[in-house]
């Protein structure tokens, strides 16, 4: 199921064990190399740590109820994350990105973005166009197979003028972002 990032910023964290709401998620910990949401900072009243985070692998369901977690353990700080802290400390927010394609022409900023909640993967990305692009229209989106690399600067996609060629077996989002380019594990799962 593809859900927009704002929708899923308001769900609340449930636990499966004695079914009460333990946090609400505030904000996603991106991995830019692999547009992949790899957890979520959590805040409310009913939990014993601040900062909290929840990592995507241990919610077990997406439904109309939140998301839903085995139990309130789930619920880490992020010094207990130690794998995860590189990303963490990557600090990267997707919304409010540039977005340029691939001759250099501004295509606008990142408004939103659409994820699939069985994988956690960044499907598509909404960008609002600029003032004077604007005026014919009110939004792009784009899949995440448009996108070629994405840097400490900007998101740069295919150009709508260039005929897309054939992919490999493996799509490479080059990113340039701190590291080096990651396999698109969302398009082609081996």
């Amino acid at each position: 199921m593809l859900l927009l990032n704002d929708k899923i910023l308001t769900m609340p964290v449930v636990s499966l064990q004695t079914g009460r709401k333990l946090a609400t998620l505030a904000k996603a910990i991106v991995d830019p190399r692999q547009l992949h949401v790899i957890a979520y900072y959590c805040e409310g009243p009913n939990l014993d740590i601040d900062p909290a985070v929840l990592h995507t692998d241990d919610i077990r369901e997406v439904s109309s109820m939140g998301m839903i977690v085995d139990s309130a353990e789930d619920i880490m700080s992020p010094e207990d994350l130690v794998r995860l802290q590189q990303i963490i400390d990557f600090d990267f927010n997707l919304v409010g990105m540039k977005v340029i394609d691939d001759s250099g022409k501004k295509i606008g900023k990142v408004s939103s973005y659409s994820i699939e909640t069985n994988t956690f993967f960044i499907i598509k990305i909404h960008v609002q166009p600029g003032f004077f692009q604007a005026l014919h229209t009110t939004e792009h989106i784009i899949d995440r197979s448009q996108i070629i690399e994405i840097n400490d600067n900007a998101i740069v996609v295919k150009s709508a003028s260039v005929k897309e060629g054939a992919l490999g077996a493996r799509h490479i989002i080059d990113s340039s972002f701190r590291g080096r380019p990651q396999p698109d594990v969302a398009h082609n799962q081996e």
